[in-house]
């Protein structure tokens, strides 16, 4: 497939091609575009319950939904285009591509340009992907002077258009999208993400998590076109317990197009797609 979209036809280039025998195992039906079907505002368990926050979680989560609802969202980095981070961005209206290169596999997103990779069977990285997985000459979106968010995910421009509390933690050596770690059992891919940084949110309500959580995936085919996904929180920091919510996306046709946050915001869309 040719991409218009040149970020992510170079982001395609750089993830090696296998003839292994753990390619030829890999599940490549799972590969393509796909969009969530119910897109997801206020996360929910499986059980259709709220997520068991500790108190003081549960008090910043209060508070968010209240500044939330007064128009305030200078909590939330992604209004300045940072990365939605984990498992946010699986939660997002918006297109991403499922790129099956072992030992790789790649989720390239539509909104922004920013990309997940998952290490399989141990091709693992010392370091979380701090940044979108883009080359170093790929150059920056549209407008922007530099990868998109910034390096490691901060403001355009750098730390300094952010808020001030949030300002300190951008130079931590965890990644937005964190680092992301692959296996198969049987027909389900699992991805285990950690080493994610607690500047980013859960959901689009202002859910909060801490720097210990872990966010395990469990990846599946329902049918040729509806890809599921169940996603376990683990955070003892932030969660009373361990939590699971199940997601479902549909195949899409076409290609990915370009959804840059500075033109959303330049022409007066919100920040992120709806």
């Amino acid at each position: 497939m040719k991409y218009r979209h040149p970020v992510l036809a170079a982001a395609l280039a750089v993830l090696p091609l296998s003839g292994s025998l753990a390619a030829a195992k890999f599940p490549a039906s799972m590969a393509g575009i796909w969009r969530i079907e119910k897109p997801v505002v206020a996360v929910r368990t499986a059980d259709g319950e709220e997520p068991p926050l500790l108190p003081e979680a549960a008090k910043l989560y209060q508070r968010h939904l209240a500044q939330r609802q007064q128009g305030d969202t200078s909590y939330d980095s992604t209004t300045w285009c940072a990365s939605a981070g984990m498992p946010r961005m699986m939660l997002l209206n918006s297109r991403f591509d499922l790129v099956v290169s072992p030992p790789y596999v790649a989720f390239l997103q539509e909104w922004n340009w920013w990309a997940r990779t998952v290490y399989l069977d141990g091709a693992l990285s010392s370091k979380p992907s701090a940044a979108p997985l883009v080359p170093p000459n790929a150059g920056p979106p549209p407008g922007a002077g530099g990868p998109p968010g910034g390096p490691a995910g901060a403001p355009p421009g750098g730390a300094a258009g952010a808020p001030a509390e949030a300002r300190a933690n951008f130079n931590e050596a965890t990644g937005p999208m964190g680092l992301s770690r692959g296996r198969l059992e049987g027909d389900t891919m699992i991805i285990e993400t950690t080493a994610l940084r607690d500047t980013t949110l859960i959901d689009n309500s202002g859910l909060p998590h801490s720097d210990a959580l872990k966010v395990i995936e469990h990846l599946r085919l329902k049918s040729a076109d509806v890809l599921e996904d169940r996603i376990r929180i683990e955070d003892p920091k932030t969660f009373t317990q361990p939590w699971e919510t199940l997601v479902t996306y549909r195949r899409q046709q076409g290609e990915i197009k370009e959804d840059v946050c500075l033109d959303r915001i330049k022409t007066g869309q919100p920040a992120l797609p709806n």
